[in-house]
């Protein structure tokens, strides 16, 4: 096909999952999600190679999110893809299909921007124990570091996050990337009555909105550590427990929790971000105990709306709160500890404010990629020789690892039926 000069630049994007997933998503989805709606916007033409977005994404559900196959006419499909593209933008957690993606856009002259979302180390944790994590482990590692020593630029989403790459992986960053308007329905703009509020906080509350009341909001899965939540929450306070997740992947056990007679309210329920806003304003705290967060997108969410934090002294919450500036972080394993803090947020209602970070613009970041030139076609160092050899060679063991946690009876045409299923 024939490019003109006026033609918009093509940018692909590829990735497991953009946005809302069999009827959830996560932080770094909804960033995708954001940045896509963004680029659309300014007029660039966007291939999007994702859970479906395209009919050669061929898509398994492993035990932690939706993952692209490494089929035959998937990968072939997203070479067609690369050969038109401009800029190729990878991100999110382990696919095969990625590092292929990579070595693909090398040689053929593409730009590749790569932003970190996923905690490779924590899924691994999280999800696996024994041969399993140990082979899981070793795919997430090799596909983070060949897709940033080999890409035109590499970003993440916190600073914390952006020294975990390098101490653990080896891997450097260039910055921390944001996407601002992912959080246009939560800045001072939208203006909600008392009304709509306090019907917000008495569904919250339990019918019980009197009581101080903590706020979670995200989904219902096991690196979350809800659990911890609802055990150490403190005495005379209402725990609201908003959000959903997969039945397979611990969300019937969250809502298990659900005593409102207790002070534990689950709501269950995929819930739009005009309808969050409300919920972070009606709530006194926002409360995290997730160890997971490479950045935490509720964190910002909520101090945009007034409402105080108290999180797991962990992960990206470290660049979002100042002690007693933004609220206060904890071990909430620690249940003294996290009663101590709540305490002192409730306090702080209404007196918060976001804590400034140096980040770079994702769609800046991207318009600076498209006027610099594109790669060279040839690597330039031995290392960069060295993993481009490994792309090829490695793959088939990669696919292999894979096959030996997929080998269950029928695994392969059920993942595939099953993520097909979700998608429609």
């Amino acid at each position: 096909m024939v490019r003109t000069k006026a033609s918009a630049p093509r940018v692909a994007v590829l990735t497991n999952r953009i946005g809302v997933f069999s009827g959830n998503t996560g932080g770094g989805s909804a960033m995708r999600e954001k940045l896509v709606a963004a680029l659309q916007r300014e007029g660039y033409d966007l291939r999007l190679f994702a859970a479906g977005f395209h009919a050669s994404a061929d898509v398994g559900i492993t035990d932690y999110s939706p993952m692209l196959l490494p089929t035959w006419r998937t990968l072939r499909a997203i070479w067609d893809v690369l050969r038109e593209a401009d800029l190729l933008i990878v991100s999110g957690s382990f696919t095969p299909c990625m590092p292929f993606g990579v070595a693909a856009a090398r040689l053929l002259g593409v730009r590749t921007l790569v932003i970190f979302t996923t905690d490779s180390d924590k899924v691994v944790s999280a999800y696996y124990t024994g041969l399993q994590r140990v082979m899981w482990w070793w795919m997430y590692s090799w596909c983070d570091r060949t897709v940033a020593a080999l890409a035109t630029r590499v970003y993440t989403r916190s600073d914390e996050f952006l020294q975990k790459l390098q101490r653990m992986h080896g891997i450097r960053c260039e910055g921390v990337m944001s996407q601002s308007d992912q959080y246009s329905a939560f800045t001072a703009l939208h203006s909600d009555s008392q009304e709509v509020v306090a019907q917000a906080r008495n569904r919250l509350s339990g019918g019980q909105p009197h009581l101080p009341l903590l706020l979670y909001c995200g989904r219902w899965a096991p690196e979350k550590r809800i659990d911890l939540l609802a055990r150490n929450k403190p005495p005379g306070t209402v725990l609201a427990i908003v959000g959903n997740g997969d039945s397979a992947g611990g969300a019937d056990a969250v809502e298990a929790l659900h005593d409102p007679a207790n002070g534990i309210v689950c709501l269950r329920d995929f819930v739009k971000h005009d309808q969050l806003r409300i919920y972070y304003k009606a709530a006194d705290v926002h409360v995290s105990a997730s160890d997971f967060e490479t950045l935490g997108n509720s964190c910002h969410e909520s101090l945009l709306c007034g409402t105080p934090v108290v999180l797991e002294a962990a992960g990206g919450y470290l660049s979002q709160v100042n002690e007693g500036q933004q609220g206060f972080l904890v071990r909430w394993a620690h249940a003294s500890e996290a009663h101590d803090a709540v305490n002192k947020a409730l306090k702080l209602k209404n007196r918060v404010k976001p804590r400034e970070r140096v980040t770079s613009e994702g769609t800046e970041i991207v318009r600076q990629m498209l006027r610099a030139p594109p790669p060279t076609l040839l690597p330039q160092t031995a290392s960069e020789s060295y993993l481009l050899l490994a792309c090829g060679f490695r793959m088939p063991l990669l696919v292999a690892c894979l096959g030996l946690y997929v080998s269950r009876e029928s695994f392969w045409p059920q993942a595939l039926q099953a993520g097909q299923a979700k998608i429609s």
